[in-house]
């Protein structure tokens, strides 16, 4: 409910009307500007503009960078917790969606911030009612639905994403450039959030126009907008960012990692037609040594392979000597023994098995991995 005047303002006493300038949660924009006149009418127009400076100082309009932060840890603690609770409910399920469990988190969250954002709660979600902050327009009003959830979108999807792969052999040309321009996102916001005093606004408030306040702001305050040299310096900031990430990229094969996306992709379709496999992500490494007193160094190929597994596949059950007579993990061997190319060139071939959850606010696994030589899988494989 709206704050309003029991009377008419002309029968309030003058101590009654400073009381309202002193009390925001009590009263509006508008009904500080009723009493403000009705002082100065009244001949406190020195008095009453005192303390409107004073309490300008006193109560700022805008929630600062460490408030909001907080806010936000307090609203993450609680969808970790319901998280964790869906996950004893739907362990098996979640594992069955591996890496795709993220999504799970990204929508929960999503209908969270979007929801409580709004005006359907005030512009408070719980961690915000806590510090006494909420989310509103450019006249101190909450927002709709709509625009609350395009908001909680822009920093939504790069906070869970980022290490989304879409099945994206890791290392990869398309994977490396996908992390950097949602890792510059996520970076440019917090960033452009502290350069932008004192409105303290976000990317995410520019895009949807709204402002996140204090509960116990002077309400007779005008809202500014955010100057556009501190909006050019964060978008210079991640462009950097993203300009040095793609020159990495460009410059990968002389690092110490290489692999070749064809046939990455190739064998990972392969092994996920394994039964009990819910996804897979193969990547391929180098690592070059020197050895004091020895010319020239040693490079090492090396082959990665991270399994996720069905609900079917019961990981906690195995200890690491039991492993190496896995079905499972056997079959992977024989795919990759068979499948890829270049297998004798490798130094090893490492296999990582994962049982569990990760939903983006909650996660729960167990992973054994196992590393031999080409040489020494052929020697368990076939003994």
């Amino acid at each position: 409910m709206k704050p309003f005047l029991l009377k008419p303002i002309s029968e309030y006493t003058d101590d009654q009307l400073y009381s309202m300038m002193y009390n925001p949660r009590k009263t509006n924009k508008r009904i500080i500007q009723q009493v403000f006149d009705e002082l100065k009418n009244r001949g406190n127009h020195e008095k009453a503009e005192k303390i409107e400076n004073d309490l300008i100082k006193l109560k700022p309009l805008y929630s600062n960078f460490w408030t909001r932060l907080l806010a936000f840890v307090i609203d993450k603690f609680i969808l970790g917790v319901g998280g964790g609770i869906l996950g004893l409910v739907f362990r098996d399920f979640f594992a069955q969606l591996a890496q795709h469990g993220v999504l799970v988190g990204f929508f929960i969250s999503w209908v969270y911030f979007g929801l409580l954002n709004s005006k359907l709660t005030g512009g408070q979600t719980p961690g915000k009612m806590a510090l006494n902050i909420r989310v509103t327009d450019a006249d101190g009003n909450p927002v709709q639905p709509g625009k609350s959830f395009l908001r909680a979108l822009v920093y939504i999807f790069p906070l869970y994403l980022l290490n989304y792969s879409f099945g994206i052999p890791e290392g990869s040309v398309f994977n490396v450039i996908w992390t950097v321009l949602v890792g510059s996102l996520l970076f440019m916001i917090p960033i452009h959030m502290l350069l932008n005093k004192p409105v303290y606004q976000a990317i995410h408030d520019i895009m949807s126009g709204t402002f996140v306040i204090r509960t116990e702001a002077y309400q007779r305050q005008e809202y500014l907008t955010s100057p556009l040299r501190r909006i050019w310096i964060a978008g210079g900031v991640a462009l950097v960012v993203i300009v040095a990430g793609i020159t990495l990229t460009n410059n990968w094969k002389r690092g110490e990692i290489h692999q070749t996306f064809a046939e990455m992709r190739a064998l990972q379709k392969e092994i996920r037609t394994i039964e009990d496999i819910a996804q897979v992500i193969v990547s391929k490494g180098r690592s070059i040594t020197t050895q004091t007193g020895v010319d020239g160094s040693v490079r090492h190929d090396f082959l990665t392979i991270k399994i996720w597994t069905t609900g079917n596949y019961d990981l906690f059950g195995l200890a690491q000597p039991d492993l190496e007579n896995d079905r499972v993990l056997r079959n992977v061997v024989t795919k990759v023994l068979n499948e890829y190319p270049d297998v004798d060139q490798l130094s090893q071939i490492r296999v990582n098995i994962a049982y569990g959850y990760n939903i983006g606010i909650a996660r729960s696994s167990r992973s054994i991995t196992l590393i031999k030589s080409p040489e020494d899988w052929r020697s368990l494989l076939y003994q």
